[in-house]
């Protein structure tokens, strides 16, 4: 009983953006990096604002403000990439340097409603002391379809890696 409570519980890495809170789950996070300089694309999705090289790989960087429609600011020195893989392959997100790792049971998250206008970003929603998290699917931010979109902008040369 005790190993099925235990497969149940998921960590999510809590982060923030100005003072907006934002979660993903852990197990979709590679690594935690500090900001370097994006390569601009000529022409480029809204929300990308560029691309870094991890690891001999070519990824975009996604600016959630930008996604969300959120207000944007110039990426500082202080700022974070949180490398994440997706269904659709990996990606960077810029976050502020402050992070949190929370456990929590998989019955405390909350499923939202994907007809709520914003929501269908969301995985769920989970309360953490008194604040409500909402914990973001990533494969909704980064689709399949914006997957194909970011590598038919790349240069020839860097889309055959």
């Amino acid at each position: 009983m005790d190993n099925l409570k235990e497969n149940s519980r998921r960590y999510i890495l809590h982060f923030n953006l100005d003072e907006l809170n934002y979660s993903v789950f852990l197990s979709d996070v590679i690594r935690i990096e500090r900001s370097v300089e994006i390569t601009p694309l000529p022409v480029s999705m809204e929300f990308i604002s560029g691309i870094i090289s991890y690891k001999g790989q070519v990824i975009p960087v996604i600016d959630i403000r930008k996604r969300l429609h959120k207000q944007t600011k110039e990426i500082q020195l202080t700022d974070c990439y949180i490398i994440v893989k997706t269904n659709n392959g990996m990606a960077a997100m810029i976050a502020d340097s402050k992070f949190e790792i929370y456990e929590i049971d998989e019955e405390e998250i909350i499923s939202t409603d994907k007809q709520l206008f914003g929501s269908e970003y969301i995985h769920g929603i989970a309360k953490m002391k008194s604040d409500l998290i909402l914990i973001y699917d990533l494969d909704q931010f980064f689709t399949h379809y914006d997957r194909f979109e970011f590598v038919s902008q790349l240069p020839k040369k860097s889309r055959e890696k």
